[in-house]
């Protein structure tokens, strides 16, 4: 590859795959430090036994899986961002009724 094509614009093949990677390592980023804070929460709940810290940590894998879940949608599916975005935030919305109780104060349709 010569050094032309490696400076092209991201709209060629060097660019997609450049802007995809950056993508995921983007999501990377906000699931380590979900994963660490869910880990802190849940030894906290351990030592303690305060029931608010387990939804904590409950609360952060589900945020840690919504992004990797947008990156999953965004470069397996050849989505827009703002598709994936809506499609995450719906997954994730999702989850965290039927998982947290909230579809039992919620009304049924």
């Amino acid at each position: 590859m010569s050094l032309q094509t490696a400076l092209l614009p991201s709209g060629t093949i060097y660019g997609a795959i450049h802007d995809r990677g950056s993508a995921v390592l983007a999501k990377l980023v906000p699931f380590a430090l979900s994963l660490i804070i869910a880990y802190l929460a849940y030894h906290g709940y351990r030592r303690s036994g305060r029931e608010p810290m387990r939804y904590v940590s409950v609360g952060f894998v589900f945020i840690g899986f919504g992004a990797i879940c947008e990156g999953l949608i965004y470069t397996a599916f050849n989505t827009s961002l703002m598709s994936a975005s809506l499609i995450q935030a719906a997954i994730v919305s999702n989850e965290l009724a039927t998982n947290t109780g909230f579809d039992e104060i919620s009304p049924k349709l």
